[in-house]
Order: structure tokens, then C-alpha cells, then sequence
């Protein structure tokens, strides 16, 4: 899995078409191509991202609880849209409260009302005959089939007609004084609280358990019968003969229903108020509440709608003002960097890693502040201070945290506060990991954080005359911010280190380990050359430090410059141990091969233990092209002798690059400067530092230096550091006297 990734971060530095900047000693003809079509992108990206509503709000809009510094005016007619949670609590008292609308048949009820009154004329002109009982009862069967024989033999001989066709009126009066549903409707299907019967000029609201079905009649009519209503029929036969007469005459009318639905639904207000052009939004030294930012939001909206129906220039031209600053203000960072630092800094790798650290900055600032809506103070400004500076240097972090701090404020509408609060919170952050050389100095970040934003957030807020429980809130986000921030960045810096190929003091203490691989392999394959690294490696942090370049990275860099001497390490003079010289029994050319591949294969072994490339450059650089004069002699001896052709240097050389940076030269001149001392026969000063002398002069005059930034009070310094160092290695000891001396 580590190899997949590693081979995936190779594919991807190989699209960004920046691995090659450092190794091949050539700058790309593009470079600067490259890096103004990245801010180009990058720049539109982040003005395209951002939401219409902060590109067209104008500008210094106040916030939510800011206190306002001038009238804000509306500056055309505007309508404030009701919120989507009222507008919806709106709809859903509307569904409550909606009726199921039930049409009343007013003819059936007439017809019922004439039927029953015939039938009771029907029986008093029979009770006029001088027909038997029988033939009453038949006679009213066939008016009524549906009731019992026995219930209509009791009829027949009830004497008080008129009485028991009142009590039948009023109980099918009081029927359909509602109405009745037929037996097919299951009102459990309708989800109603209430009906609304429409009669021809009336509209009767009820409770939709109040509706009656057909075969609940009889149980309803046995309920309103009393025993003074009816004297003698009983309940069950009264409601029998009732039932008889009634008919089912509401119907449910869904199409009615719906269309009232939509009706009412449409009488919903959507427009909580109209501003015309010139009326007051907010009052002077007025706090901002929702319904003022509701209305402003309004304002921006229209103004973006007025933007899309309008002329293209008016639609663009806030897009481009916002982009242009943000552009401009990535240019100018890149203008300082490419004048006040030196190329080496300047490249597109290291740009691009730059620009993807402020741009993951103000991710965060999109995702906290717009998104998630939440307090300024959790927006973790420190990341890119704290980041910029371990993977750069201090002033980076600083100029940096500057940009950001403007963009942020431009793209958040010219937010001075939130400009503020970041460049505070990069500056603070960046000064406090100045000098990080284990992962526990994160720690002091965390508590310089928490300083600062207690500090900042206390005056701040006070000067907004916020209240005391705001200010409390606040500061607690803001410490929150400052634990959580530097941890963030701990678990984000190897990402960067790894990806972009940038070596920090935290990974050179790493690599800086004996228990490295690769250096343990060095120490029990090549002992010679382990213990000349070390000491070679000893030289040159004394040296980085005298000169002012990077000590530690001096000294790491050069534990790893021979390590392809492990392949074939009895071909080294540092590892025969005084036996024979395996290059006396083969050819100089062969020699001089064999010399020179420990470099190649030194590479291959950094790439693939995935070492950073600052560490890389001193295995291929730390000869640079050097001769290798004792093989070229050799081999030009020969060709004398031979009477042959005369030998070309080219074939005698390391393949370089010659060092492009201060600690691979440094490199240089200190492996020739340990490796000669060896062969001093009476160490003194004066040898030593003459020896010191002659090599750097060497070096100077062949031109090994020209690429390396070296000055020529660097090589001064870096004379009496190899000379004081070298001193003290070959220090006299005391000549101790013997017990056969005292005798």
C-alpha cells in the first residue's frame, strides 16, 4: 500500500509537470506561464464559488447582531419573500384545517319527505274502508315490502295516525337536517377533521364524525325515539319504518375539495413586505435582527435578479471586480516571492503548494462561515501561517497570511473584522512554530493561539458593544479554534511534505535517525563510508551554521550522499581497510565507471525509500563534475605509453549537476576537505588550514561553485570553520609516562 501511494504521488507530480524542476538543472521556459495561468484558474475558481448572494450584496453589509453605522436605503423597489418555515407552517394550518367538501341533494330529501306523507295518507284513508285488518296490512305490504309483517300489523291498528306521522317527519327531518352517505363510503379513508356540506344557499361545517352512513339510520333513529313519542310502536319498529323512508343524499366531491386545496393554498401571502426605492431598511445605530437581514437578503437578491434580465456587463462586472482583486492580490505575492526570493524558492512546485494551502484556507472559510453558518471566530485562519512557515520559512507564513488575509476579506464582502481576526490569527500562528523541531512544539502554538484570541476577541467584540454573554461565547469558539487548528495542521503538513516533495526541519530530524534504513544498511555494509558521512556530515553543520545557511539540512543531506556505495562498497578506499585496491587489477575507464555510478545508484536508492528531494540533490550534486583526476592521470599515462589517442576528460567526470544550493556545496568542498586531511603526515594548523585553502580555491577556480550562491566571504567563513574543526579531530594528545618509564 505505501508503494501504491508513493507511485501515485509520482504520477502526480509527473501531470503537474514540476518533478523535474530541481534535478535537472534546468529552469522550465514556461515556468512563469505556468504560474500565471494558476492564479488565472485559481482566482476565477474562487470568485465562481462563492454564492451570488456575497458577489452582489453591496458593500460593508452588516452581519446578524452587528450594529448598523448608517441608514441603509433601498435602492429600488423590492419585495421580502416570507421565510420557507412560516410559508410552510402557513400550508400546513391550511391542510388542517382543510374540509372535505360533501354536495347535498336537496331533491332526494324532498321526494323522501312526499313519500312519507303519502304513505301516511295511504293508511288513513284504508282505516276509512271497511276493510279487515288483513287487508290493511296487505295493501300497506306492498306500499312497503322492505318492513316486517308484524311491525306493519302494529301500524294498522295504531289509532293516531297524525301523531305517528309527526314523530316519522321529524325523525327524517332530523336525519337530514346533515344528510346521510351511502354505505359504500368508509370515511376512515379520508384524511379530514371536518366536512363542509354545501346545500343550495347554505354551507354546513361539521365535524367529520358527525357524518352518518345508511346503516347506522335505524341505530339513530332508536336513540331520538322516547317512550312518550311513540306509545305504541316500539323503538325497534319506529326506526324500522323510518329506515324505510330514507335515502343516501350526500356525496363526496373530491374535485371540489382539491380546487379549494389549491384555492386556499394560493390565498397563502408570500410577500412579508414591499420596500419601494429610497425607503428605510435599517436605522442608523440599529442592531441587525433576522428581519433585517431577511430584508437585505432580499435586497441582494433582486439585485441579482435584475443582474440576470439586465445587460451581460451588468451581470459580469461584480464578478470581475472581485476576481481582479483576488488575482491581483495572488500576483503580487507571486511578484515578491519571484524578486525577494531566490529561484531556488520560486518554483512551480513549491508555488502550486502555496496556492493549494491558502486555497484550502478559504475552503474552510466557505465551509464555517457560509455553509455551516457558524461564528468567525471557528474559521481556522492558523492553518495556512502555520503551515506556510514550516514548509517555508517565517516571511513566507507572514506575506502569506497577508493575502489571505485580504482575499478573505474580499470575497466576504470587504469583511474588515474577518480580515482582521485572520491575518492576527496567521501572524500569531506562523511566529509561533518560527523554529519547530519535534512534533510537541506544536504545543506552544496552541497556547499563543489561545492568547491571542481571547485578546482579540474580547476588544473586538467589545468595541461592537456586544453583550457579555456574546463575548464569553465567542472567546470559548475562539480557544476551541486555537486547540483544534494546530492539531488540523499536524495531520495535514505530511500531505504536503510528502506530496510536493518539501523538506522541514520535522522531516530532517526524521531522516536524521540511525535506525533510518537506509543508514543502517550504509553502517553494516559500508562501515568506511558511514563513519566518513558522519564526520563529513559534522563538518558541514559547522560550516551551514558559520555561513548562515541550514545547518540541519547540511548535515542530514550528508549522511545520505554516498549511500550507492553499498551496492559495491570494496571499491571505495574507505572500505578496503589498507588490503589490495580492487581498481589495480581493471582499467581506469572501468574505474572511473564504477566510481561514478555510486551517484546513480544513490538516486535510485533515495527514490526508493521515497526521500525527499532537498536530500536528493546532495547525492547528486556533491561531486558535481568534478574530475576524478587519479584515473584521468592514470589513464593518460597509459595512453602514453600506448602511443595511443589522447584521453578525453568528459569520460573522467561525475555526471553533476555542479551544487545549486549553499548546503550541497558546502558538501563538496568538505568531502575533498576530510578525505585529504586523512593524508597529512603532521596535522598542524597551518597545514591544515592551507590544505582547506588550496581545495576551496580548486573548487572556485573550476567553476564547481558557479551555481551555488556561495560568496566570497562564505568561503572565507567556511575556511576557518573547516580548519577549527579539523584541529580539534587531530588534536595532540598528552604522552601519558608508562609504569616502565617511571622505573
Amino acid at each position: 500500500m505505501f508503494r501504491l501511494l508513493i507511485r501515485l504521488k509520482r504520477i502526480i507530480k509527473k501531470k503537474l509537470k514540476i518533478a523535474g524542476e530541481i534535478y535537472n538543472g534546468k529552469k522550465s521556459k514556461d515556468r512563469y506561464l505556468y504560474k500565471s495561468l494558476l492564479i488565472l484558474i485559481i482566482g476565477l475558481i474562487i470568485t465562481l464559488a462563492y454564492p451570488q448572494q456575497l458577489v452582489y450584496q453591496p458593500v460593508e453589509l452588516p452581519r446578524l447582531n452587528d450594529i448598523a453605522r448608517e441608514n441603509i436605503v433601498a435602492p429600488f423597489d423590492f419585495n421580502v419573500e416570507r421565510s420557507e418555515e412560516q410559508t410552510e407552517k402557513d400550508r400546513q394550518d391550511v391542510l388542517s384545517d382543510l374540509p372535505l367538501l360533501i354536495d347535498y341533494n336537496y331533491s332526494l330529501y324532498e321526494q323522501v319527505y312526499r313519500n312519507a306523507v303519502s304513505f301516511f295518507s295511504r293508511i288513513r284513508s284504508l282505516k276509512t274502508t271497511n276493510l279487515s285488518s288483513a287487508k290493511v296490512v296487505d295493501s300497506l305490504k306492498q306500499m312497503k315490502p322492505e318492513i316486517n309483517i308484524a311491525t306493519l300489523r302494529d301500524i294498522a291498528r295504531y289509532d293516531n295516525v297524525d301523531q305517528l306521522e309527526n314523530s316519522t317527519l321529524e325523525a327524517i327531518e332530523s336525519l337530514y337536517s346533515i344528510g346521510i352517505l351511502p354505505d359504500t363510503v368508509s370515511l376512515t379513508e379520508f384524511d379530514y377533521d371536518r366536512a363542509q356540506i354545501r346545500k343550495r344557499l347554505q354551507k354546513l361545517n361539521i365535524d367529520i364524525d358527525s357524518l352518518r352512513i345508511m346503516n347506522e339510520v335505524r341505530q339513530l333513529v332508536k336513540q331520538r325515539v322516547s317512550s312518550d313519542t311513540v306509545i305504541e310502536l316500539s323503538s325497534t319498529e319506529f326506526a324500522e319504518l323510518t329506515a324505510s323512508f330514507v335515502e343516501p343524499n350526500l356525496k363526496i366531491n373530491m374535485a371540489a375539495t382539491e380546487q379549494f386545496k389549491d384555492n386556499k393554498l394560493d390565498e397563502i401571502p408570500l410577500v412579508e413586505r414591499s420596500f419601494k426605492a429610497g425607503e428605510l431598511i435599517v436605522e442608523r445605530n440599529t442592531k441587525i435582527d433576522a428581519w433585517h437581514m431577511a430584508a437585505l437578503e432580499a435586497m441582494t437578491q433582486k439585485r441579482i435578479e435584475t443582474g440576470e434580465e439586465g445587460s451581460l456587463w451588468h451581470f459580469v462586472l461584480p464578478y470581475l471586480g472581485r476576481a481582479a482583486l483576488i488575482i491581483f492580490t495572488f500576483a503580487a505575492l507571486a511578484v515578491f516571492f519571484a524578486f525577494f526570493k531566490n529561484g531556488r524558492f520560486f518554483t512551480n512546485q513549491k508555488f502550486t503548494a502555496l496556492m493549494l494551502i491558502m486555497v484550502l484556507e478559504i475552503v474552510f472559510v466557505y465551509i464555517i462561515d457560509y455553509t455551516l453558518n457558524q461564528s468567525m471566530y471557528l474559521i481556522p485562519f492558523a492553518i495556512g501561517g502555520i503551515l506556510l512557515t514550516i514548509l517555508f520559512d517565517l516571511e513566507t507564513g507572514i506575506v502569506s497570511t497577508l493575502a489571505i488575509s485580504l482575499i478573505v476579506g474580499v470575497i466576504q464582502n470587504f469583511n474588515f473584522s474577518l480580515a482582521l481576526i485572520s491575518f492576527l490569527a496567521g501572524t500569531t500562528a506562523a511566529l509561533s512554530v518560527k523554529t519547530v523541531h519535534k512534533r510537541s512544539d506544536f504545543y506552544r502554538s496552541i497556547l499563543y493561539l489561545m492568547v491571542m484570541y481571547i485578546l482579540a476577541v474580547y476588544l473586538m467584540e467589545s468595541m461592537k458593544f456586544s453583550d457579555s454573554e456574546t463575548i464569553v461565547a465567542n472567546i470559548a469558539f475562539g480557544v476551541l479554534n486555537a486547540i483544534l487548528t494546530p492539531i488540523i495542521a499536524m495531520g495535514i503538513l505530511p500531505v504536503f511534505e510528502s506530496l510536493f516533495n518539501i523538506t522541514t526541519d520535522l522531516r530532517l530530524l526524521e531522516l536524521s535517525d540511525m535506525n533510518h534504513p537506509l543508514l543502517r544498511r550504509l553502517a553494516l555494509e559500508a562501515p568506511g563510508t558511514y563513519h566518513h558521512s558522519i564526520l563529513v556530515g559534522n563538518l558541514c553543520e559547522k560550516a551551514a551554521e558559520a555561513i548562515g545557511a541550514n545547518p540541519l539540512l547540511a548535515r542530514v543531506g550528508t549522511y545520505y550522499h554516498d549511500i550507492g556505495k553499498m551496492e559495491i562498497p570494496e571499491y571505495f578506499v574507505e572500505n578496503t581497510s589498507g588490503s589490495k585496491s580492487r581498481h589495480d587489477t581493471i582499467s581506469p575507464h572501468m574505474s572511473a565507471l564504477i566510481i561514478s555510478s555510486h551517484v546513480k545508484k544513490g538516486l535510485e536508492l533515495a527514490e526508493e525509500e521515497d526521500l525527499p528531494e532537498a536530500i536528493m540533490a546532495f547525492i547528486a550534486e556533491h561531486h558535481g563534475t568534478s574530475l576524478m583526476s587519479f584515473f584521468y592521470h592514470k589513464a593518460t599515462e597509459l595512453a602514453k605509453e600506448d602511443k595511443g589517442k589522447e584521453v578525453p576528460e568528459s569520460k573522467y567526470r561525475y555526471p553533476g549537476p555542479k551544487p545549486r544550493s549553499k548546503e550541497t556545496a558546502i558538501l563538496m568542498i568538505a568531502d575533498s576537505v576530510e578525505a585529504a586531511s586523512r593524508t597529512l603526515e603532521e596535522p598542524k594548523p597551518a597545514r591544515i588550514r592551507s590544505l582547506v585553502r588550496k581545495i576551496i580555491q580548486g573548487k572556485f577556480a573550476s567553476g564547481e561553485l558557479s551555481d551555488s550562491e556561495l560568496t566570497m566571504r562564505d568561503l572565507s567563513i567556511m575556511e576557518d570553520a573547516f580548519t577549527q574543526m579539523l584541529m580539534g579531530i587531530f588534536h595532540k594528545r598528552v604522552d601519558y609516562p608508562t609504569k616502565d618509564d617511571d622505573e
